[in-house]
Order: structure tokens, then sequence, then C-alpha cells
């Protein structure tokens, strides 16, 4: 394939065809950086119905790309200069437009720590998980913190800011929370009332998106971005359900004895040792199970071990693997 710039027109070369773009059908251009990908040049035609042209950028952009490209108006630059005017005009910044400059500057660089301190709380999250407790509590309140940010500072932050545009974004300290609880509290607690968890995380959920919904009143308008943004933080209500029910659960609860009939580590990016365990208490069937690593080591097909049933904080049953200890 490739792309020849005529004086009036675009012709793109594909393997079947050549299409012919007119310069004076194309409405505005934007450029798109995914993650891990080249750049992507998206133009948009005038005409109604018309799909979105893109372009993948596999060249250098020498003097002539780019003075074929400049009459066409440049959408990131458009949306740039709209949120820059529209910093100057929020009083809620700042008295004058220095300071409301200098929130902006200060909300930029509170975004770019957020995104090395999440490197960080991976690191905490699963090389030392200690102290435990603090771990879960530092992991449930920061998406809370992150929307009271963007509360205090109206028309600041957006979430899913394309890359480059500029735009404070605290998704990540949104989002990323929660996928490390639900990570956690699949390696960590075995849930025997599924539809408790279920109904818990959506709740939570729920709230957690309203709540975001309120400190950022122009993701309203995204439908699209604020479904997917429901739908990510749906493993923050699940982190948060399990494993508060587990921690926050006193009680003595249940022990049974059963018998290991099988181990083994599921492939793929991120290995999980199970072991098959023989029916126990409520369970009338074999299953698989996830336990920690040392348990998985040490466990030997044939081996009685424990499981030790609880009640949980919020009502939901619950249990955990362990080395039977001799009465």
């Amino acid at each position: 394939s490739k792309i020849v710039l005529k004086a009036d027109r675009l012709d793109i070369h594909e393997l079947w065809r050549v299409r012919r773009i007119l310069r004076a059908d194309i409405e505005s251009q934007q450029t798109l950086r995914p993650p891990n990908s080249p750049a992507v040049l998206q133009l948009r035609l005038k005409a109604a119905g018309q799909r979105k042209i893109k372009l993948p950028i596999l060249w250098t952009l020498d003097a002539a790309w780019q003075a074929w490209f400049a009459p066409i108006p440049d959408a990131d630059a458009e949306a740039a200069k709209a949120f820059a005017a529209a910093i100057d005009n929020n009083a809620d910044l700042g008295a004058t437009s220095a300071e409301r400059q200098q929130r902006l500057a200060a909300a930029r660089s509170l975004a770019r720590n957020a995104t090395w301190a999440n490197v960080g709380l991976m690191a905490w999250a699963f090389l030392y998980p200690h102290p435990y407790e603090l771990l879960l509590f530092v992991l449930a309140a920061l998406p809370w913190v992150a929307v009271w940010i963007m509360a205090r500072a109206p028309g600041l932050y957006t979430l899913n800011a394309p890359r480059g545009s500029g735009r404070p974004d605290l998704t990540l300290l949104l989002i990323s929370p929660g996928f490390l609880l639900m990570l956690r509290a699949l390696q960590d607690v075995q849930i025997l009332d599924w539809q408790g968890v279920l109904v818990g995380a959506v709740l939570v959920a729920l709230v957690l998106m309203g709540s975001v919904l309120w400190a950022l009143p122009s993701a309203r308008d995204k439908f699209g971005i604020a479904a997917l943004t429901l739908a990510l933080v749906m493993a923050y209500g699940y982190g948060v359900v399990a494993l508060g029910n587990a921690v926050l659960d006193r009680s003595n609860g249940a022990s049974y004895a059963t018998t290991v009939y099988g181990k083994h580590v599921t492939s793929g990016r991120n290995r999980t040792p199970k072991l098959r365990l023989g029916p126990w208490g409520p369970r009338t069937t074999e299953d698989d199970v996830t336990v920690p690593w040392d348990l998985y080591r040490s466990a030997s097909i044939g081996q009685t071990v424990c499981v030790l049933l609880r009640p949980g904080a919020f009502g939901i049953r619950w249990y955990r693997l362990a080395a039977c200890q001799p009465i």
C-alpha cells in the first residue's frame, strides 16, 4: 500500500483498490497515539455517514506532507485551544490567569506522579504485601482520593484523556487500585456465595461511578467512556467486597479436612497454583481451588489439608486453605 499526495486530493492505494479523497471533502484531522503502536492519522469527512479514514503513520512526516495537511483543521489543536480558553475563564481555579495556569501545571504533575505511584503499588501488592491490612486500606481509598481531587478542581481533569492532549487525567489512579484489589482477592480469598459478592460489587461500582460523574460533569456527555469506566470499576467493587468481607470477619468459623487429589499451575502470563480437592462441608464434589505458592509447594497428592470456612463480615461465606494443625 502507499499514499500519494496530489495537488488537491489524497490517493490511498490498497491491495485491491485506490481510494481518492479530495482535500476539500476533509472536515478535520486528528492524530491518535495508541500505546505500543504507531501513531494514526484520523481524517473526518464532511459528508454525513462517511466512515473516518485512519492512516497509520509509518513514515517520516516531511515538509511536503505537513504542507499538504496544513489547511485542514486539526482537531487536537482546536481541542487544546478550547481547553486553554476554558482554564483561563474558570474563576474556580484562581483569581488570575497566572493562578489558573499554576493549578493546571500542578494537576499535570500530579497525574504524572500517579502513573509512577501505580508502579510502586503493583510492587507492594504482589512482591511484598505487608502490612497486609494497610495495603488493602490504601488501595481501597485511592479511587476516592482521585474523586476528591477531581471535585476540588472543576473543569480541570478529564476521563481517559487522549495521549498528548495535555489534559490532566487521573483515570489510572481511579481504576488501577481496583484491579490490584481484585487480583489480591482472587489469590487470597475463596468465595462460597458468589451471588452476594457480585451484587455487592455492582452496588459499590455504581456508587463510585456516580461519585465520578458528580466530580466530572463533563463525563456525563461521554456515554461510551462513562460506560467503559463503570465496567472497569467493577473490579474495584469485587475486590472491596470480597476482601472486606474476609478481613473484617472476626468469627472462628468451622474447619473441614479434605484430600488433595491433584495439583497444577495454570498457563499464560499469570501462572496460578491450584489444588484439586475432594468433597468437604458444603462442597459435595471435587473442585480446583487457588492456593498460595507456599501451600502448593508443600502439598502432595493424597495429603490431607484443612478448609477454614467462615460466615463473612457481610454475610458472604468464604474459605481459605491451610495445613492441618495437630490437635
